[in-house]
């Protein structure tokens, strides 16, 4: 039930901060931020979940 809270959050979160963000910034630079959704939101993950970020290499 807590994951689902916290990516409930994370995610309305996200998308609220973009489009408030948006009106500030440059179509680029909010393109850069959308990008990086997915290393932004492993990186979170690691201090909530406790599990260390898997390298490829």
């Amino acid at each position: 039930m807590g994951i689902l809270i916290v990516g409930g959050f994370m995610f309305g979160g996200y998308q609220a901060g973009l489009y408030m963000g948006t009106q500030h910034i440059t179509g680029a630079v909010a393109s850069v931020v959308t990008t990086m959704s997915p290393v932004i939101a492993a990186l979170v993950a690691v201090p909530i979940l406790g599990n260390p970020v898997v390298s490829l290499m």
